[in-house]
């Protein structure tokens, strides 16, 4: 047989197979047709009960605290305009469990209201769940420990409160009238009165939650990622099925970052404000001791005007004074510091306080640096942190090294103040005529002259600290503020 003849009857074969089988399932068709309307019906129940996930956004620049500093010496960074910030850390301290369980304080976000439907029950914000209502708690929602749930119901203006078990059977019923529990004597967790509501909406819930759970609940829905490699930015997000709770959630987590970072930088001026107020009782003490010793030693030897001997060179006598003056507020004000840090257990040190020695206020400032960032790190890990260790043990290597800047700088005020006393004694020696009560009381004044100096650099410090610690700039700009799309991003997801 032809070869071409047997490919033409295999054609044809095929063509009345398919046929077949064509026909064959569309006798089928009733079938179909149930099947898919079945589907289509599912589908649109489906998204008609079921729970929408919102998405809510906010976006935030984190503030250069370095920057901020009177004591910040220029570094390569900061040459170059790169950012000192570590934003690591700032996700971080965003995503921790102190931070987010403040958050959830404030709103008492463990505590949940929901509208109870049909088919379906929702949750709702606190603004939402009446029309117009007054609720307040009998007990403090930050000490929840057990799941509790209760209903409320409305039926011919008696409201009902039924407190639920884990299975929804009712434990018990309680009835008010007036749609208020004020005015009767009862156990509820919360005191509840309706003005106005909705009639079509009569069923609802509140739910008590753990405050731990629900912390770790925020924590798991929320999203903190950086806008780009080079910038300062930060994304934060959260997937909830109320945009308005979302909305609320990532604002005041927000606001309550902003004021962790104002805090820890008003930590500092606090204990600058602390140190001057400590020291100035004593340093009053003793202004007033060489006032009376100066008044004392006038009304003995009847001095009235002293004037100094001509033949003197002013000049000369002013250049040792100023300098042995100089020297010893340095030596004082040292002194006053070290008596400080001798207490100092792993707390702010004071800044800027006038010492006139770069080293030590640099280490200063370094010390204060790491004990910020310490306290940042111990909101997600714990005092044994290996991590936690090493910077204690840096922050004792940088406390001696500063004892013993303190140390070498006072041992080269004490030979520079000797210097100049030995100077200073040529110099009188020179001149034997001037009287004696005059170098007396000459030395007096100057002390005195020591001590007010001392007096008034404090205070003026203590104000410009108290100025900083009012004023203080945020630690975070807030660029776009939380909001929600106005679409769901998925239906029960």
């Amino acid at each position: 047989m032809d070869n071409s003849n047997i490919g033409l009857f295999n054609d044809s074969d095929s063509e009345l197979n398919l046929k077949d089988e064509f026909y064959r399932y569309l006798s089928f068709w009733p079938y179909y047709i149930i099947v898919f309307v079945f589907f289509t019906i599912f589908t649109l129940v489906y998204l008609k009960y079921s729970n929408d996930i919102y998405r809510s956004s906010a976006r935030i620049e984190i503030i250069d605290k370095s920057q901020d500093s009177e004591m910040a010496l220029p570094t390569a960074m900061t040459i170059f305009n790169r950012s000192m910030i570590n934003l690591e850390n700032e996700i971080g301290v965003l995503n921790s469990y102190s931070l987010n369980k403040k958050a959830v304080e404030q709103i008492n976000a463990n505590i949940k209201y929901y509208s109870v439907g049909r088919v379906k029950t929702n949750e709702q914000h606190s603004s939402r769940f009446f029309k117009d209502y007054e609720l307040t708690y009998n007990v403090d929602a930050d000490t929840i420990t057990e799941f509790q749930k209760y209903e409320i119901d409305i039926e011919d203006k008696v409201l009902n409160i039924s407190k639920m078990d884990s299975d929804d059977n009712a434990e018990y019923t309680l009835r008010f009238a007036n749609l208020s529990t004020k005015n009767t004597k009862h156990n509820l967790p919360f005191e509840l009165e309706i003005f106005d509501y909705d009639e079509k909406d009569l069923r609802k819930q509140i739910h008590f939650n753990n405050v731990y759970k629900t912390v770790q609940q925020f924590r798991n829905l929320l999203t903190v990622v950086e806008t780009g490699k080079e910038s300062d930015q930060l994304d934060i997000s959260i997937e909830y099925n109320n945009p308005l709770i979302a909305n609320e959630y990532i604002n005041t987590l927000l606001n309550e970052f902003d004021m962790d970072g104002i805090f820890d930088r008003q930590l500092e001026y606090k204990r600058t404000i602390e140190f001057v107020d400590s020291r100035s009782v004593f340093l009053n003490n003793e202004l007033q001791q060489i006032e009376l010793s100066k008044q004392n030693f006038k009304e003995k030897n009847k001095l009235t005007d002293l004037k100094s001997d001509a033949s003197i060179s002013i000049s000369q006598q002013f250049n040792y004074d100023s300098e042995l003056f100089s020297a010893k507020s340095q030596k004082d004000l040292v002194k006053l510091l070290e008596d400080v840090l001798s207490e100092n257990d792993l707390r702010m040190m004071p800044v800027n306080i006038g010492v006139e020695n770069n080293s030590i206020n640099q280490l200063i400032s370094e010390f204060n640096l790491m004990l910020k960032e310490r306290d940042k790190y111990l909101l997600s890990a714990g005092p044994n942190n290996s991590l936690i260790k090493n910077i204690n043990k840096q922050l004792e290597d940088i406390s001696k090294n500063i004892q013993i800047s303190i140390s070498n700088y006072l041992n080269t005020l004490d030979l520079q103040i000797s210097n100049l006393e030995s100077k200073e004694r040529e110099f009188e020696d020179r001149y034997k005529d001037i009287p004696e009560n005059e170098k007396i009381l000459r030395s007096i004044e100057r002390e005195l002259e020591i001590k007010e100096s001392l007096f008034l650099l404090l205070l003026q410090k203590k104000e410009e600290a108290s100025i900083n610690f009012a004023v203080v700039k945020p630690s975070i700009k807030i660029i776009d503020s939380a909001m929600s799309l106005d679409k769901p991003v998925s239906p029960n997801k």
